[in-house]
């Protein structure tokens, strides 16, 4: 009896709409189906949470609450269709459901439909303007559509609901960034860092932003600091090791891009970074073997081919240079610096009207290169 008391209690302090309902068994029970359903969802248990969410509705076909938290569950396992369809009824039984709104936008944005998020996020604030949440979703979309203007106007406005919102600063930062308002960005960063000093993804995007800012040694601080508070995060190891290859320390890219392969075996950009780095550092050999893995996930990944075809030409194999350069050209035939890299090996071979022509074209796709050898090539004749 005292167990049924407590539960009781806990259901209506979560439910006050049942204080005047509870001779109703089935509603009460509903909600218990849905407490348990959420404290699955909670545990990452979404199967189960599920099934706990589909027996409250079959004890009460009219729980909105059931249906948006089963739409939750549905979106985290990645069933896209059936979460706005769960969110949906929820919005139908309760039309100012502003949750059941927000989460369906967010839906959306999960499926590239920008336009329909944007629509839901609107409608979530037209019943309760002061959501944040919703402003800063907004802002969110808005930025995927490239309208950078809303979507800090968007973000403003949710840190003026809510001064500690950090992902509104961080977010507002990454509109700001693509503005290439860098040193606005760079406030944003240090504000949301400022309200928790434990935000990895605010040090990665600030040393994104010192990074396009030239600040290389700024930006690989940052990513030191991200990776010390997640040693997992990719991106922070990407970004470090494409800093430290533009400085010319190419032994650290290395290190960097090989910590990222032992993350993810099968990151293609990682293998295609390293091989430019080996490539860089004057090892084409062991670039060429990089690239070459990298084609074993991807045959069809151009930069590799023509990244692939250059390191050949630096080790003097210059047909296997020309068969690399004349495959990214079958896939992408508008790649100028496979034609420019091609028209080099031919030269190299002594094939002058082959390379002839392969460099004229590059110089039609808008190669300066190419149009350089064109006219040295044509000088060379006369």
């Amino acid at each position: 009896m005292k167990k049924f008391s407590i539960l009781l209690i806990l259901v209506l302090f979560l439910f006050p709409e049942l204080a005047f309902a509870v001779d109703e068994p089935r509603a009460f029970q509903a909600k218990t189906w849905v407490i348990k359903g959420v404290d699955h969802f909670d545990r990452q248990e979404y199967d189960a949470a599920i099934q706990a969410f589909i027996k409250a509705l079959e004890l009460n076909p009219e729980d909105a609450n059931a249906y948006n938290n089963r739409g939750r569950a549905y979106e985290a396992k990645g069933l896209y269709d059936q979460a706005i369809e769960d969110y949906t009824r929820a919005m139908a039984i309760n039309p100012k459901y502003t949750d059941a709104f927000n989460n369906r936008g967010a839906v959306y944005a999960k499926k590239g439909q920008s336009d329909k998020a944007v629509e839901d996020y609107t409608r979530a604030i037209v019943i309760n303007p002061h959501y944040a949440d919703a402003y800063n979703n907004r802002g969110i979309a808005y930025e995927e559509k490239g309208e950078y203007d809303r979507a800090i106007e968007d973000f403003t406005r949710a840190i003026d609901l809510d001064p500690k919102e950090i992902n509104a600063y961080n977010n507002r930062g990454g509109a700001y960034q693509r503005k290439g308002l860098f040193d606005k960005a760079i406030e944003d960063y240090g504000r949301a860092i400022d309200i928790d000093p434990n935000q990895a993804d605010a040090y990665n995007n600030r040393g994104i932003t010192y990074e396009k800012k030239g600040q290389y040694d700024k930006a690989i601080e940052d990513f030191n600091r991200a990776i010390a508070l997640n040693p997992n995060s990719a991106s922070a190891y990407r970004n470090r090791g494409t800093a430290h290859e533009k400085q010319g320390r190419y032994d650290n890219a290395i290190d960097d891009f090989s910590r990222l392969i032992a993350l993810d075996p099968k990151d293609t950009e990682a293998f295609n970074n390293r091989g430019v780095a080996l490539a860089k550092k004057g090892l084409p050999a062991k670039a060429i073997e990089d690239f070459t893995r990298l084609l074993t996930l991807d045959p069809n990944h151009v930069p590799a081919l023509i990244n692939r075809g250059f390191a050949h030409r630096k080790n003097g194999q210059y047909d296997q240079a020309i068969e690399d350069f004349s495959k990214a050209m079958a896939i992408n035939p508008n790649e100028s610096a496979a034609y420019s890299g091609r028209g080099y090996s031919y030269e190299k071979k002594g094939q002058i009207e082959k390379a002839k022509a392969d460099f004229q074209k590059a110089c039609g796709l808008g190669d300066g290169d190419g149009c350089r050898r064109v006219k040295i090539l044509a000088e060379s004749k006369e």
